[in-house]
């Protein structure tokens, strides 16, 4: 018995430009973090990210200073996901 991929997946009939874009302020609400956190896939690489993005924080509020950062990808890639779920 073989399994067909789109058995697996449960995928829209339609999709417009704006359906997979999320808003940050939207995806931190009391009404969106349910689903940002549900439909987050962590891979062990962005589990890697997170533990430095942490201990970078982490670091800023051992030492009361300021430290700077920066997120950068290509579009589409996650950055503000990434930022939500952080």
């Amino acid at each position: 018995m073989s399994v067909l991929i789109k058995d697996l997946l449960i995928l829209p009939e339609r999709v417009q430009p704006g359906d997979f874009v999320l808003r940050l302020s939207e995806g931190v609400s009391d009404a969106g973090a349910d689903a940002t956190l549900t439909s987050y896939v962590v891979t062990p690489e962005l589990e890697e990210n997170y533990r430095d993005a942490l201990g970078a924080i982490k670091s800023a509020l051992d030492s009361r200073s300021s430290k700077a950062g920066y997120l950068h990808g290509s579009f589409g890639s996650g950055k503000s996901h990434f930022m939500a779920i952080l």
